[in-house]
């Protein structure tokens, strides 16, 4: 049975107030609570350092949590190079374009902080880009624990981090650190509710300053504008609080009407519904440590939880109203928008899940919060005014001097009532935690082992753009680069600007894939010109085989041998008659430089020719080029 704490907290004395560290309260916590006696100095400083305790608990216990993260990503991702919408940002954001949708949203802030290590650290290493996405996603576990340490206690708070931080389907929010577009918003979603409930004009403004960033990163915030707004509307919050959210609201939408990006919608509207409905469904399987049944059981026991919880209450707390709101934005959005995507975005994608999968876990804090709630006859009047504060409505009121973050109650009710099971609840959600961390760690290795292997080729690529030049390749030709379309001479644009990701290549990271290796010779076989050379070819320090290797600028030709016919014996050798002397030349010379022989049938030479020369690429790096005869003369190169 449930036991009620009997709490006065409109005593005189500020130092009376019965201060409580977690939601989920004990019967030994309710015991210590009815032994404090006010009258008695000793009995409150012995409460005051026992509840002190909790908040320091938690947060070392979060500290420890999001310190693992960032060491296991830094480690993991040590091989790492740039990837995907990287070089969009390389490509088209080194030099302003900030307020350039980027795949059809804004993305001021994470442009911006390219830009800047752009423009500080250049581009030589990886590590920096890294170091960024790793401090977002720091951000986010201690707005996390700030968020849930006052109403979940420590141990319970440090399980919430490490659920967010440590999800099963987190390997490319971990590593990749443009995804960073969804880690700083869902971090702004919390400090605009930490905020909102100190209900002080100056956190609002604060408040809206976390709603600002979230809408400058990416179209995420547009999910936590509509989480807060339904927040306030159940509320009935008075005017004052909307302006803080008002004004960064109209400049986004100023934005929007002068740079929007035409998206295309699915009219497929099942289709979409039933994408959707695989979003919340990968989600959940994201929090089950990857285990698809798991997640099917979890989805059940979220529906009927939260169900349950508005059936018996009549009512839905509007928090937890705003954040379901937000599970439901981002994943119908998401849907229509991306449902008819070329390549195919799969519904349980892992950054999808991993967004869903902590929204979820910022209901159940919110949840977890609500369950302590006032009764109504112990509930003081509301302030005139603002008849619906926040803090009224869940039971939680701040203290009144301001300097920590702990939130008293005034009169609630005990979620678990046996210690017992609060211990085997912890557990139990534990052990799933440390599953999921678990399948992170592979998922990161595999992940990474991935982008690692695509690197070489993706070097190739960009050698052979940057051997061209900007004054010989095709501008507008797109590059094999990222998922979003990258043109070379966007990227030839950033290498004169900022320098180029070869600065610190060798030779023996540069190859790849057949694939890549066939785009980075056809690049050079349509991009440049062969010549002949002016003079006829010196004979000294010719080298000749069937298949060769010949720097840039060499002379290429083909060669046969003399034939001749033997006379009698003992008698001089004479010119066979019906032979000839011929040179045998091959028709073609098959010449590459990254793909193997035969991959490239547009670039073939005639001899004699000269290789065209790209001493321009500014590096030490030297790969040369391939020769094979096509008919097996041997192929002779002169330097």
């Amino acid at each position: 049975m449930a036991v009620t704490i009997q709490a006065d907290l409109s005593s005189k004395r500020s130092d009376t107030r019965q201060t409580v560290d977690a939601a989920v309260i004990t019967p030994n916590y309710c015991q210590s609570i009815s032994s404090v006696n006010p009258q008695d100095p000793r009995s409150m400083d012995g409460e005051q350092a026992r509840t002190s305790r909790g908040p320091r608990l938690g947060l070392g216990l979060g500290a420890v949590v999001i310190a693992g993260l960032l060491a296991a990503g830094n480690f993991v991702g040590g091989r790492l190079w740039f990837f995907s919408d990287d070089w969009n940002m390389y490509a088209y954001y080194h030099r302003g374009n900030l307020l350039e949708p980027f795949n059809g949203h804004l993305s001021l802030i994470p442009a911006g902080l390219y830009q800047l290590l752009f423009r500080t650290l250049g581009v030589g290493s990886y590590t920096p880009y890294r170091w960024l996405g790793l401090a977002a996603l720091a951000l986010l576990g201690f707005q996390v624990l700030r968020y849930g340490l006052p109403r979940l206690g420590p141990w319970f708070s440090a399980v919430a981090v490490a659920a967010v931080l440590w999800n099963s389907f987190g390997a490319t929010n971990v590593l990749f650190p443009f995804l960073m577009n969804f880690s700083l918003p869902l971090a702004c979603l919390l400090g605009i509710w930490w905020n909102l409930d100190k209900d002080q004009p100056h956190n609002d403004w604060r408040a809206g300053l976390w709603f600002a960033v979230a809408l400058a990163t990416s179209a995420m915030g547009l999910v936590i504008a509509l989480a807060v707004g339904v927040e306030l509307l159940a509320r009935r919050s008075p005017m004052r609080r909307y302006v803080p959210f008002g004004v960064p609201g109209v400049i986004w939408l100023v934005w929007w009407l002068t740079h929007r990006d035409s998206t295309e919608i699915t009219t497929n509207i099942t289709g979409a519904l039933e994408y959707a409905a695989r979003m919340v469904w990968g989600g959940t399987t994201a929090l089950a440590a990857g285990w698809k049944p798991g997640g099917i059981l979890l989805a059940v026991f979220l529906a009927g939880l939260f169900g349950t919880r508005f059936v018996v209450d009549r009512r839905i707390d509007p928090r937890i109203a705003g954040a379901l709101c937000a599970i439901a934005t981002f994943v119908i959005v998401t849907a229509f928008t991306r449902l008819e995507n070329v390549p195919p975005i799969p519904p349980d994608e892992l950054r999808y899940g991993w967004t869903v999968g902590a929204l979820i876990v910022f209901a159940l804090i919110s949840l977890a919060a609500s369950r302590v709630s006032s009764s109504p006859d112990q509930q003081d009047p509301s302030p005139a005014g603002n008849p619906h504060d926040p803090h009224q409505d869940s039971g939680l009121a701040v203290s009144s001097e301001g300097s920590d973050d702990l939130q008293t109650i005034k009169g609630g009710v005990v979620i678990l009532d046996s210690e017992l099971l609060t211990r085997l609840t912890l557990v139990a959600i534990s052990l799933m935690v440390l599953a999921g961390a678990y399948q992170l760690v592979v998922g990161m290795n595999d992940w990474a082992d991935s982008v690692a292997e695509a690197a070489p080729g993706l070097r190739s690529v960009i050698y052979a753009t940057e051997a061209v030049g900007a004054d010989r390749i095709d501008g507008e030709r797109i590059l094999p680069l990222s998922y979003v379309p990258v043109s070379a001479g966007a990227y030839l644009s950033a290498v004169a600007d900022i320098g180029s990701p070869l600065e610190n290549a060798t030779k023996s990271t540069i190859g790849g894939s057949a694939e890549s290796r066939v785009s980075a010779d056809l690049i050079l076989a349509e991009s440049l010109d062969f010549s002949r050379p002016p003079d006829p070819e010196p004979q000294a320090n010719k080298r000749c085989d069937t298949t060769v290797q010949a720097s840039p600028g060499s002379v290429v030709s083909a060669a046969g041998a003399d034939t001749t016919a033997a006379g009698g014996p003992g008698d001089p050798a004479v010119p066979d008659e019906t032979a000839k002397n011929i040179t045998a030349l091959p028709t073609v010379i098959d010449a590459g430089r990254f793909a193997p022989p035969g991959s490239i049938a547009e670039w073939v030479l005639e001899p004699p020719a000269i290789l065209p020369s790209d001493d321009r690429i500014g590096t030490n790096v030297m790969i040369p080029y391939r020769l094979e005869s096509a008919s097996g003369e041997p192929v002779c190169v002169s330097d």
